[in-house]
């Protein structure tokens, strides 16, 4: 079910949510041009489908860690360009 979907909102702007197989939201983009600027891109699930992975628009990617028992985080690091 990959795809994306429109969500309008005042005054006439547009957050286009793109979905990757599972349905999961895998980008997030402020308007639909082609160019238009990322909230949120390249987002990767752990196995219980919390997000474990994300690049923001400012380019700082934001990793979590998950205990293995209660999968609740338990290091949440952030880098700019990847690092």
């Amino acid at each position: 079910m990959s795809g994306f979907a429109l969500c309008p909102y005042p005054p006439g702007r547009q957050v286009k949510h793109s979905l990757d197989g599972a349905g999961r939201i895998s980008q997030v983009q402020n308007g639909t041009a082609p160019t238009a600027p990322s909230y949120a891109s390249g987002i990767l699930y752990a196995p219980h489908d919390a997000i474990q992975q994300m690049t923001l628009g400012n380019g700082v990617t934001e990793t979590t860690t998950y205990g293995a028992g209660r999968l609740q985080p338990t290091s949440i690091m952030a880098a700019y360009g990847g690092a």
